[in-house]
């Protein structure tokens, strides 16, 4: 088996156990009126090279399902590697148990919106409609 056969292995028996359903490339779990996208990507350009993607929509926001990481509102990509050293499955289990602490809850994100402390690549109007949105 290969790495990326390993690490896609692992992902998906700990995934699925975290209530995650797999669809196409996509690994999904819907809590809080989140849903919480894990996806491997394989390089268009080298067979060994990949990237880890985790992203969270907030389901009020979207007129469907969102079932595909590009449609998430807060992204964040990896490269299977990190300060030249690999990232393995383990690391990969406990990255999306801390995302799914910091970015899987409402409430966090409205913090996180708050402070400014949400990633680059969350859209403008994620961070207007999280600095507004009442919790119940």
């Amino acid at each position: 088996m290969t790495e990326l056969s390993n690490i896609i292995e692992h992902m998906s028996k700990c995934l699925h156990e975290k209530g995650y359903k797999k669809t196409r490339l996509n690994y999904i779990k819907h809590q809080d009126g989140l849903t919480i996208i894990f996806a491997i990507q394989k390089s268009e350009n080298a067979d060994n090279q990949w990237y880890y993607n985790v992203g969270t929509a907030i389901d009020q926001l979207h007129n469907q399902p969102v079932t595909d990481i590009s449609d998430c509102d807060i992204v964040q990509r990896l490269d299977r590697t990190l300060g030249g050293m690999p990232i393995t499955a383990e690391i990969l289990e406990k990255g999306i148990e801390l995302w799914e602490k910091g970015w899987g809850n409402m409430e966090s994100l409205r913090r996180k919106a708050i402070e400014d402390k949400l990633p680059l690549k969350t859209k403008i109007e994620v961070k207007r409609f999280l600095r507004v949105v009442r919790l119940k």
